[in-house]
């Protein structure tokens, strides 16, 4: 695998406030590891109680450790450092596994479904829309099929769809995540369509990538046009080849140039092209169940390169070599950028 990097020094908005936020962050990271470990001492417990008493910031920070804590030690249950991989497989069919589990916690909706719950980024009806859908995907999985008329589709990490052909249409609903489609060269009457909560988008004979997140639609054209419209049928714009556009219910971005990124996750690696540093950590936390957080004097330096999605230690020691930065990982799913010592 081949890197360029660069950076350039812009410094952040709000820097001051930002890297306050992020010592705190820091500082209460180190307390969770200390008082995880099976040496803790009661002098060490007095301490922390010293530094979440001292300010309210304080005490945020440690909720938000707390919070990020119950999302992933679950998933972890020793302290080896990084060893995830990404899972790349070909179609499965699991939506009758995930409707009989539905149907099984009907039955133990106490403690145990609470406290699962309780640590999802997701609402209660995205969870379940996600784990009733047609096909769906986990953290760090990217699943390939085919559909009935031969259209291609790739499915990203922890992403979800419904897939609705019948004899009046062919429908792709994205509940959330990402998809990356080549549509299919044979004949067919009957309209292809892919629909969010926000957009119904036509392709026109096209390789395409959709992205549905909380309020918000990305669509990215590789080959063709996709013609996007409103719930209200109302067409928005029609984004073609090399171009993305943005969609929510307040409208449509400006149309720019579509991102490497937004095809290259199919093939199992991250293509960034100028992409600040903040902005790649983002999209390699989408396949990992880890926290990546970055000091905000680094969130913006560009980087360039192709990095892979399955190999989280190689990425972050590409980073540590090419760029003025040094990794740390108080705890296993708690991983730090911060800006290298000289000397």
């Amino acid at each position: 695998m081949t890197d360029t990097l660069r950076h350039n020094a812009i410094p952040s908005r709000d820097a001051s406030a930002s890297r306050d936020a992020f010592e705190r962050l820091e500082q209460a990271a180190h307390w969770f590891a200390i008082l995880t470990d099976d040496e803790v001492s009661e002098q060490d417990q007095q301490r922390w109680q010293q530094w979440l008493q001292a300010s309210p910031a304080n005490q945020q920070a440690w909720s938000k450790i707390q919070r990020v804590s119950r999302r992933f030690e679950s998933l972890r249950e020793d302290s080896d450092r990084l060893a995830v991989s990404t899972v790349l497989q070909g179609s499965s069919q699991r939506q009758l596994h995930r409707r009989r589990l539905l149907s099984g916690l009907a039955g133990v909706m106490g403690v145990s479904l609470c406290s699962w719950l309780s640590w999802r980024v997701t609402p209660l009806p995205q969870w379940v829309a996600h784990w009733s859908a047609d096909i769906s995907t986990a953290v760090g999985e990217v699943a390939s099929h085919r559909l009935q008329d031969g259209t291609q589709l790739w499915l990203g990490s922890s992403s979800a769809a419904n897939v609705l052909f019948d004899q009046q249409q062919r429908r792709l609903q994205l509940l959330s995540g990402d998809v990356l489609i080549e549509t299919s060269h044979q004949p067919d009457p009957r309209l292809f369509v892919v629909s969010t909560a926000q957009v119904r988008l036509r392709p026109l004979g096209t390789r395409f990538s959709v992205r549905a997140e909380q309020g918000r639609t990305t669509l990215a054209v590789f080959a063709g046009a996709v013609e996007c419209s409103g719930l209200d049928g109302r067409v928005l714009a029609v984004v073609r080849t090399g171009q993305q556009i943005s969609l929510s219910d307040a409208g449509a971005s400006a149309i720019s140039a579509a991102a490497p990124y937004q095809q290259s996750w199919a093939a199992g690696v991250l293509q960034a092209d100028d992409m600040p540093l903040a902005q790649l950590l983002e999209e390699l936390g989408r396949y990992h169940r880890v926290h990546l957080g970055v000091d905000p004097a680094l969130a913006e330096l560009r980087v360039m390169g192709t990095f892979p999605l399955d190999d989280l230690p190689l990425v972050l020691s590409m980073l540590s070599q090419s760029l003025p930065l040094t990794v740390s990982q108080p705890l296993p799913w708690w991983v730090s950028l911060r800006p290298a010592v000289t000397l």
